[in-house]
């Protein structure tokens, strides 16, 4: 049985994220266009999570973010990855 995220659909080995255990040396990527302050990406899915510019605090007190929607590669850069 596949593990899905609840969330959001898909296989969690295809959500990157900082505490996954691949590592953190990757840079994300939307539509050929490198993408910054990444907190997700699905490959599958199509879409990364990203920290608003300036940070920005919702009520609750954690940082909002927005899901931007496209073409989803991550390349895996330098030591530290497991992949790289």
């Amino acid at each position: 049985m596949v593990r899905t995220c609840r969330y959001f659909g898909v296989p969690k080995s295809h959500i990157h994220r900082a505490d996954d255990g691949l590592g953190h040396n990757r840079k994300i990527f939307l539509n050929g266009n490198e993408v910054d302050n990444v907190l997700m990406a699905c490959e599958s899915g199509g879409w990364v999570r990203v920290l608003t510019s300036p940070m920005v605090l919702g009520k609750n007190g954690d940082p909002l973010t927005v899901k931007l929607r496209g073409r989803v590669k991550v390349k895996f850069t330098g030591k530290g990855s497991s992949h790289g």
